[in-house]
């Protein structure tokens, strides 16, 4: 099995479609494109579940684990409650990291207010790197669940962050030596400023002009997100990839080390459906996000890429082009 993704027609056909019992009360279970799970607990009430493993440095995978969760509770339309946590850590981790990578744990928690519920941490030989894993749960009311059943033909496309971002980040952090020889300190100093929006503030403001649908843009980057979102919604979607918003810092790396910066990991990115996509976009620039209308829901279930005088049809990326450059 290659690193990345797994194929589209073996997660669909042997995973997500595999398992056969249902339960009545659960309003969006698995599926691709899906950030969460919503389940009826009690007259009106729903909660939302999500859960993701995040692999990463030990300064940081603490922080993009809680932040991971919350943010995926949080797009469906509720409000995070608490978070449970299974740590995995290598074997030579000592007592003294762990310790660390807890106490940026609590730092996380106290920002976001999500309650840390318990969990499990042991250490194994069967990792390298630690490995976290968040289960972010959420209450909300029904009307108020935001899920990706709702995009319809004809719908906008808005994307907020930059393509790339998370990425870039640490291609300069890796590499600075490198980079700092071919494009100067400044440039990479720049670079290291890229990343930085409040999702919550992203959230609200498309909860309150009616968003359809919310998608984290992650791993595999803004194709992967984009064909993740048609998928789920059963939809096509036609892209204009000049409007696709990227800083001329991720271009001139991502054209450097010849990798498409459009499937390069995001972290402080999203997709939002919504009807109105030119008032959406306006009123997030109001607040000083960054957006763009980059595309509208189609229905003829294809994933159409436009730019260049060219429209392509989007082949799903497996891999992060991130690993084509960190090994």
């Amino acid at each position: 099995m290659n690193i990345g993704k797994i194929k589209d027609k073996f997660l669909d056909k042997k995973i997500v479609n595999y398992f056969t019992v249902k339960k009545e009360e659960v309003l969006l279970g698995p599926k691709i494109g899906g950030d969460f799970s919503a389940i009826k607990v009690g007259e009106g009430e729903v909660v939302v579940l999500t859960t993701s493993p995040v692999i990463s440095e030990p300064e940081e995978v603490g922080r993009f684990a809680l932040e991971l969760a919350t943010k995926n509770v949080e797009l469906s339309g509720a409000t995070c409650f608490g978070i449970m946590l299974s740590i995995i850590v290598p074997l030579d981790f000592t007592n003294d990291r762990l310790f660390e990578l807890i106490k940026s744990i609590e730092v996380s928690s106290r920002r976001f207010g999500v309650m840390i519920l318990g969990g499990d941490t042991l250490a194994s030989e069967a990792v390298t790197k630690p490995i976290i894993t968040a289960t972010g749960i959420g209450f909300t009311k029904k009307e108020k669940v935001i899920t990706i059943n709702d995009v319809k033909e004809g719908d906008d496309i808005v994307m907020t962050g930059f393509a790339g971002d998370y990425g870039t980040l640490v291609i300069a952090s890796r590499k600075e030596e490198e980079l700092t020889a071919v494009f100067g300190a400044d440039f990479l100093r720049q670079t290291k400023k890229q990343i930085g929006t409040n999702f919550r503030k992203v959230i609200d403001i498309a909860k309150k002009s009616d968003a359809c649908a919310i998608h984290d843009i992650t791993e595999c980057g803004v194709n992967r997100a984009i064909w993740d979102f048609a998928i789920g919604a059963n939809i096509g979607i036609t892209i204009d990839i000049d409007a696709i918003p990227i800083t001329r810092y991720t271009i001139e790396i991502c054209e450097y080390y010849d990798i498409n910066p459009y499937e390069l990991f995001c972290h402080n990115a999203m997709l939002i459906a919504t009807e109105d996509g030119e008032s959406l976009v306006s009123e997030l620039l109001k607040e000083g996000v960054r957006a763009s209308l980059i595309g509208k829901a189609t229905s003829d279930k294809k994933v159409i890429i436009k730019g260049n005088e060219i429209n392509r049809t989007l082949i799903p990326p497996k891999i992060d082009e991130l690993y084509r450059v960190i090994k």
